[in-house]
C-alpha cells in the first residue's frame, strides 16, 4: 500500500508559522542577551540621556540577536521557533546553512526586510514581504540568496501550544524589563 502524503499547508498557515517562528526566536534571543548584556548597558545606555547612545544599544542587542539565531542555526541546523513550528531553511540544493550563509540571510533581513527597524521605512519593507509571501512567493531575501523555506504539517507542539510558548515569552521579557528598570534603594 503507497503512503499518501498529507496535502500541504495552506499558505496564510506556512505564513503564520514562520513569522510565529521568527518571533519565538527573536524573543528568546533578546532576552537571552538583554540578561547577559544588561549590567554594562544599564550602567552606559539608560543612565544618560543621550538619545544616540540608547539607540547604538538597540543596534547591538538587535544585532546580537541575528548573529546568535545564525550561530545556533549553524550548529543545530534548526532554532527553537523553527524545531516547534516545523520550519526549515535550505539551499536551493537542500542543504542546511552553514554559518556564512545564515549571517548574509540575516543581514538581509536586518537590513532589507526589517530595514534596521527604522520608522516608517520597515512598515513598508515588512508589508512587501508579507504580502509576497501570501502570494506563495519567496520572501525577498530568500529569492536574492537561493534559500528555501519550508513549513511542515505538525512541527513539535501544536499552534495553540506556540501560542502560549511566544505569549509566555512576552510577559517574561516584560517582567525582565519592569524588575531590571527598578531604581536601586539608597
Amino acid at each position: 500500500m503507497k503512503d499518501i502524503a498529507p496535502p500541504p499547508l495552506p499558505i496564510r498557515d506556512q505564513v503564520s508559522l514562520r513569522l510565529l517562528a521568527r518571533a519565538i526566536d527573536f524573543f528568546f534571543w533578546l532576552w537571552l542577551i538583554a540578561l547577559l548584556l544588561w549590567g554594562f548597558m544599564h550602567e552606559r545606555a539608560f543612565q544618560r540621556e543621550w538619545p544616540i547612545e540608547a539607540t547604538f544599544w538597540s543596534f547591538v542587542v538587535l544585532g546580537s540577536t541575528m548573529l546568535l539565531d545564525a550561530v545556533v542555526h549553524a550548529l543545530f541546523h534548526t532554532t527553537p521557533g523553527r524545531f516547534w513550528t516545523g520550519g526549515a531553511v535550505r539551499t536551493g540544493e537542500g542543504h542546511p546553512l552553514s554559518l556564512g550563509q545564515h549571517l548574509r540571510r540575516n543581514g538581509a533581513i536586518w537590513f532589507g526586510t526589517l530595514a534596521c527597524f527604522v520608522f516608517p521605512f520597515y512598515l513598508f519593507t515588512f508589508t512587501r514581504f508579507y504580502r509576497r509571501l501570501l502570494k506563495g512567493k519567496a520572501a525577498p531575501h530568500d529569492e536574492r540568496l537561493g534559500y528555501q523555506v519550508t513549513v511542515r504539517e505538525g512541527g513539535a507542539i501544536t499552534l495553540a501550544a506556540l501560542v502560549l510558548i511566544a505569549q509566555s515569552l512576552v510577559t517574561i521579557a516584560g517582567l525582565a524589563a519592569l524588575f531590571l528598570n527598578r531604581a536601586p534603594v539608597p
